[in-house]
């Protein structure tokens, strides 16, 4: 069994704009840094359209 996914803590949620654009861009980061967590999302099975040729 896996963990539940969480992108953010309550304690880090935006509160304006500019903190939610600041947010988005250090998940992303991340996410740059971790490939086989984007590969999770893509070969999930409610994904699964995006590979169909």
């Amino acid at each position: 069994m896996t963990a539940p996914k969480r992108s953010l803590p309550r304690t880090h949620r935006a509160t304006n704009q500019s903190e939610l654009a600041a947010e988005t861009h250090r998940f992303f980061h991340r996410r740059q840094r971790q490939p086989h967590v984007v590969t999770g999302y893509i070969k999930a099975p409610h994904a699964g359209y995006i590979l169909d040729e």
